[in-house]
């Protein structure tokens, strides 16, 4: 068992390192543009710098939390959340999914990742109100009729929405998510986050103040990420996030995280 958690925290580490230098090479094409290649000079002139360097943000606070969360103590509060939230912030590194889109198509391999994108979101946002729902006191040994359950419904919701991307083949990037997503996406935030508040209501100690002001900076500023990409708003969404996630390496007195 340990050595199949020393190969998930290097397989995740490597794969935020993957996409850290993802970024960092769609930035300097965008500091240094090949005048000769005019699609892709196209495409750098549309992607907003500050967005990149948010996403560059978001996949750091996306590891500071799944190494906070694998941080807690193995008791009967935390395991649901020992469990399930590594499994959300791995998902959450895959909001960059844009930014990745975009380098793809500057190495002329562009791949339709709409589908794929939604899915993730929508998982992403459940498996994270599935911890909200077990800190109101479900039985936790009930938490694996999730795994399977969750992943097969987002998809299907996925393909049901029509597509959204523009035909100019940029991908992601240059494309707005629909309203519906932006509905369900916020529903599913504002229902985990009342959930992780109102266990505070219920126990009204300091781990369930923390455990609650750090959903909210997440969801609030995952939300603000992904609906303002390719904005300076991003930026905005990525402080957010990462302000929550940091709340992860809290160790006080009270033993919280």
């Amino acid at each position: 068992m340990k050595r199949i958690r020393r190969t998930a925290r290097i397989s995740y580490l490597l794969l935020c390192i993957a996409l850290c230098l993802i970024h960092i090479y769609l930035m300097f094409r965008i500091t240094y543009p090949i005048p000769a290649e005019l699609e892709s000079a196209a495409l750098l002139s549309s992607i907003n710098p500050l967005y990149v360097t948010a996403s560059f943000l978001f996949i750091i606070a996306s590891g500071i939390g799944f190494f906070g969360i694998l941080r807690l103590r193995p008791t009967s509060r935390n395991e649901v959340e020992k469990t399930v939230l590594p499994l959300t912030y791995t998902l959450f590194l895959f909001f960059t999914l844009p930014i990745i889109s975009s380098s793809l198509f500057l190495e002329t391999t562009y791949l339709n990742l709409e589908k794929s994108y939604i899915a993730i979101l929508f998982m992403a946002f459940s498996f994270f109100l599935v911890t909200g729902v077990f800190q109101m006191g479900m039985n936790s040994s009930r938490v694996n009729r999730f795994y399977p359950f969750i992943p097969l419904l987002s998809f299907w919701v996925a393909s049901l929405i029509p597509p959204y991307t523009q035909v100019t083949g940029k991908g992601l990037i240059t494309s707005r998510l629909p309203s519906m997503i932006l509905l369900i996406t916020l529903t599913l935030s504002f229902v985990t986050i009342l959930t992780y508040w109102g266990h505070f209501l219920q126990s009204r100690t300091r781990q369930t103040l923390v455990k609650a002001i750090r959903t909210t900076l997440v969801l609030s500023g995952t939300c603000v990420f992904v609906f303002g990409m390719n904005s300076s708003l991003s930026l905005a969404g990525a402080v957010l996030y990462i302000s929550g996630t940091s709340l992860g390496l809290y160790r006080g007195r009270s033993n919280l995280l």
